[in-house]
């Protein structure tokens, strides 16, 4: 039994590791991954503890993270990735903005649309020790019937609906634009690719969108995914279905899980879900075991399909038009930028290398030489100097 979606308390879960990893155990789930929300630290622990003394299964690595796609917000799974780039990746793209989970931020804000568009609210004070703001706000908001009129039926009965409308759906009364807050899909979709895993979307049915399957095709379309989730706990038969045959269509990967809280989610249990989930391995083995195909969805140097045929492999390949390739080689150049500051010695001079590679190819895409970026990088240094004398510039007083 398969179960590729959990939470602990390192996000929103309320089990421990250790508490998750007994439950896992009890439920008898053979395949696990642990998918915190923007964090890592979970297999921090895990490599701190002799867990198979606690789970017998099989562990890969796994997050869910919060991105923007198209003004809404929605989550991508990760699997298989080094933990350590991704540790660094959120370290950067979530602990480090200011604006992340900044709770008091998000209050205000959700207060000053409440105002602006009509609703009802109380005089509300807040600080973060007092829960999620939506959680304070909305029983506000349902203590006047007038605002009734303003939601859909599901809407005003289902919280945790509401609160997907919030940051999904730009035509609701209370949408809160969270694009400050986190990193976009196909940031995350490049740092997980550039740690050596896979792209997933995270149950799409859960999503207030007017159009689910428009969604999942722009996400393909961009490139940003290699599968879906297409088993979850709260789809249904025939949504799981639907994203079945989607998947195979569009030869996309399949995974699933139950997204797993421990008690939060009252009936939702590990590897069962409401007692509608029982993935098998066998779903999910192309992949997590690499022995049939191994997905890349990358840019490579012109004679590597050469090299993995002389391996006795077989290489699929496409040949990309000239916007693919320029976003491509942006991703590339992106992935060396990440290996050039991770290394150093004669490591960081071969990454320059092929930094310079990559450099090189966007130079030809303007018609351009190495040379003519080197002449220009002249010019440029004789007019402002180069980077020579280590000058740091802390501050400019204007009088």
């Amino acid at each position: 039994m398969v179960d590729l979606h959990t939470h602990t308390t390192y996000s929103d879960g309320d089990s421990s590791l250790k508490e998750l990893l007994m439950d896992a155990e009890k439920n008898n789930v053979t395949l696990l991954s642990i998918t915190d929300h923007d964090t890592v630290d979970a297999y921090k622990e895990l490599k701190e503890i002799d867990y198979k003394k606690i789970y017998s299964g099989r562990i890969i690595t796994g997050g869910e993270f919060n991105v923007i796609f198209n003004n809404a917000k929605i989550e991508l799974l990760g699997y298989n990735f080094d933990i350590d780039k991704i540790d660094k990746f959120c370290l950067n793209a979530y602990k480090k903005n200011d604006d992340y989970m900044d709770l008091d931020k998000e209050f205000e804000l959700m207060m000053k649309t409440c105002y602006k568009n009509g609703i009802k609210v109380d005089d509300l004070t807040y600080n973060p020790s007092m829960g999620w703001p939506i959680d304070i706000i909305l029983p506000s908001i349902k203590k006047y019937e007038e605002n009734k009129k303003l939601f859909t039926d599901r809407e005003w009965n289902d919280p945790s609906y509401f609160f997907r409308c919030c940051n999904c759906n730009m035509d609701f009364p209370l949408y809160i634009d969270f694009s400050n807050q986190m990193p976009s899909a196909k940031e995350v979709s490049n740092a997980i690719r550039s740690a050596g895993g896979k792209v997933f979307l995270a149950h799409l049915y859960l999503y207030p969108l007017k159009d689910h399957i428009a969604c999942l095709e722009s996400l393909v379309s961009e490139n940003i995914i290699d599968g879906i989730e297409v088993y979850h706990s709260k789809h249904t038969l025939e949504e799981t279905k639907l994203l079945e045959e989607y998947a195979k269509k569009h030869n996309l990967l399949i995974s699933g899980g139950t997204d797993y809280h421990g008690k939060k989610k009252p009936g939702r249990e590990i590897g069962k879900g409401y007692d509608n989930i029982n993935i098998d391995e066998s779903i999910v083995s192309n992949w997590i075991d690499g022995d049939n195909v191994q997905i890349y969805n990358k840019l490579v140097r012109d004679n590597i399909p050469d090299k993995i045929k002389s391996n006795g492999e077989t290489p699929i390949i496409s040949i990309l038009d000239d916007n693919r390739y320029k976003e491509e080689l942006e991703k590339k150049l992106y992935e060396e930028y990440l290996e050039v500051i991770e290394s150093s010695g004669e490591n960081r001079v071969e990454e320059l290398a092929d930094m310079l590679e990559v450099i090189k190819a966007l130079a030809r895409l303007e018609g351009k030489t190495l040379d003519d970026v080197i002449e220009v990088a002249k010019v440029k240094a004789k007019k402002r100097g180069a980077f020579d004398k280590k000058i740091f510039l802390e501050q400019v007083i204007t009088k």
